[in-house]
Order: C-alpha cells, then sequence, then structure tokens
C-alpha cells in the first residue's frame, strides 16, 4: 500500500481499515437477484431465501469530523448535525412530555412503539425542516438497533427486514442488529410509491405533492452514557460513484408487505470510493443523509451505507452500539421544475 493510504498517526485518527461488503457480479449469474425478509411459503417461485453473494473488502475508512466543511447533504449526500436534547412543548404533546423533554435522559426500551411515533418523530421532524429549508418533514418509520439484544430477525436479512414499509403493531418494540453490505435502502420506484403513499395518506401533505422531496434517514447513538465505539455507520461520498464505472444492482426483497427493490454496490470500482465515519458520535448528534434525492441536477442523490466493524478495536466493543433511525420525507412544494411523481393511488 502505498504511504499516502496509510492513515495518519495522531490522536484523533485520519482514518480507520474496516470491511465493506460488496456485491460480486461476477459470482452471480442469475439475472434477478433476490433477498426474502420472511419465511418462505409454498407460493413462492423461489427455494432458497437469497442467490446472490456479497464479500468484504478491507476498506480505508476515512474520519468525517476531520471534513465537515466538505461533507455536506447536497454535495456528499450525508452531514453531522447537533440534534436537540431538549425538546420544546411545541413539538410534543403533554401526555409522557417529561420523558421527551430530555431526551439524553430516555430510556428508549421503555417507550412504545406509538409513544416514540407521538413524542419523537414530530422533534426529528422540526430538526430537518431546520437543517434543510423544507416547508413539511413527515416520519413514517423508525428503526431500534442493538447488537446485544436484537430481537427481529437473522442478520442475513437485517436490511430487508428494516424495509421502510416493514409493517409494525403500534405496541411492538422490535430491536434490530446491524445492517451490513454497502445499500441503499430502497430505490428510486419504492421511493416515489412511498412519497405517493405519505403523500395521499396525510392531510398535512395536501398542498405538498409537487416541487421536490428527499427521503433522508437520521441516524442517532440513543446510549446516554457511551459514545458509538465500534460498528460504526459508514457512508460513501457521493461524488465518488462513477455512474460510467460502478455497478449499482437493484435487488428484489420480499416482506409481509410484498416486493420492493433495494440498491447494492459491486465491488468492480471499489478503489475509487470514498468512505467516511464518525467516530464517538453521542447522543447529542445525529447523522443525515440521502436514501433518494428527486431534484436531477443535485451532486447527490442517494448514499450507499452500511455498519463495520473497525479494526484493531477489541472484540469486546462489537455489539455494544445501540441507536435509532428516523426515515423522513422533507417536501420543497415551491421547488421548480416539478420533480415529484404524480399522485395516483
Amino acid at each position: 500500500m502505498d504511504s499516502s493510504d496509510q492513515c495518519k498517526s495522531t490522536e484523533i485518527p485520519d482514518c480507520v481499515y474496516g470491511d465493506v461488503g460488496y456485491i460480486e457480479m461476477d459470482k452471480n449469474k442469475n439475472e434477478r437477484l433476490y433477498l426474502y425478509a420472511r419465511p418462505l411459503s409454498s407460493n413462492d417461485p423461489d427455494t432458497q431465501k437469497c442467490n446472490f453473494v456479497t464479500s468484504p473488502y478491507k476498506t480505508r475508512i476515512r474520519n468525517g469530523r476531520l471534513r465537515s466543511d466538505d461533507l455536506t447533504l447536497d454535495e456528499a449526500g450525508f452531514c453531522l448535525h447537533k440534534f436537540p436534547h431538549h425538546a420544546s412543548t411545541s413539538e410534543i404533546s403533554q401526555e409522557n412530555d417529561e420523558k421527551f423533554k430530555h431526551l439524553s435522559r430516555l430510556d428508549w426500551y421503555q417507550c412504545s412503539d406509538d409513544l416514540i411515533k407521538s413524542h419523537y418523530y414530530p422533534i426529528v421532524e422540526n430538526f430537518i425542516r431546520g437543517i434543510t429549508g423544507a416547508s413539511l418533514a413527515i416520519c413514517f418509520n423508525h428503526r431500534l438497533r442493538d447488537g446485544k439484544h436484537c430481537s427481529a430477525i437473522s442478520i442475513s436479512n437485517l436490511i430487508a427486514e428494516g424495509s421502510p414499509l416493514h409493517p409494525r403493531n403500534s405496541d411492538e418494540q422490535v430491536v434490530a442488529g446491524y445492517a451490513g453490505g454497502a445499500h441503499v435502502d430502497v430505490d428510486e420506484r419504492t421511493c416515489d410509491f412511498i412519497f405517493q403513499k405519505v403523500i395521499s395518506n396525510n392531510p398535512r401533505a395536501a398542498h405538498s405533492s409537487k416541487g421536490r422531496y428527499m427521503f433522508l434517514n437520521v441516524w442517532r447513538n440513543i446510549d446516554n452514557d457511551n459514545p458509538v465505539i465500534n460498528n460504526h455507520l459508514c457512508l460513501v461520498d457521493a461524488r465518488s460513484i462513477d455512474p460510467n464505472k460502478d455497478i449499482c444492482t437493484t435487488i428484489e426483497f420480499m416482506n409481509d408487505t410484498g416486493k420492493l427493490f433495494q440498491r447494492r454496490l459491486s465491488a468492480k470500482n471499489c478503489a475509487s470510493h470514498k468512505w467516511y465515519y464518525y467516530p464517538d458520535v453521542n447522543v447529542h448528534e445525529a447523522i443525515v443523509f440521502k436514501t433518494y434525492d428527486s431534484d436531477d441536477t443535485k451532486t447527490s442523490r442517494s448514499v450507499y451505507h452500511q455498519s463495520f466493524i473497525e479494526d484493531g478495536k477489541p472484540k469486546s466493543t462489537i455489539g455494544l452500539r445501540r441507536s435509532i433511525e428516523v426515515r423522513v420525507l422533507a417536501l420543497f412544494p415551491n421547488h421548480i421544475p416539478n420533480t415529484c411523481p404524480p399522485i395516483n393511488l
């Protein structure tokens, strides 16, 4: 390895190394790639739950804290922001409001699914409006993750299980493990479908069905006592993805809602990809990244990401991360030209 590729030896590391999971196109001869996030049934056309190969590639992952001026939502497709840990009473309802006024002292596992939706979602929506200038933000899904106490399903299915349309019971508090493999949660057509569904079902959005929309993920550490020290979230700078050289593959995945589509990244051009992480993310911060931006003039429109284990860290640090991610639609109805799909549901 070239000396220029080595991490600088500083107290705050310039970079670390870890495995990034890339789909192996030369090992996947199937024209249709798929993953099942539910048990196979006799009505399914397939006999195995997954028919593609993903391999780990040792990757240099840069410290995003040292490059915050360059890593913006519009350019790189992601950014790190301070997150309000005290909520105003206007953002939450009166019932149980004391819990959510002090997020850094909240026990998330004692909160019902409905309570998170009614109290935490408004805080996230206000946060997204503030950092993006959106006229309206609507949260529609969340996921708690914990490597030690995950209760959702097996690791091989976590990405599909975390689909934005995965059904949840209102009193259910599902805790998932970490999502590996470089991916974008859902592809453009699925994002358009989610946009149409959320707009159609939300009276607040009656005048926001045109213009521009962004499908964002707001990712936070929820361990009140500890920063994230391993199983970090890493993200690839959208500017390092070359549409003429990279192979970005769509896979089908099936869950209880039906069939959705997800984007995976191949290893073909991986040496050119610039991956970033933010060390020691605490409860007062949020990583915000794009799943999709309807404005095709933007440098970044979607961001591949995954969880990774940092090389050289003690095994005792693996699986300690506790995090929450909330998926949000940010709406810009005054954007010209209109880049939103028609509402035809």
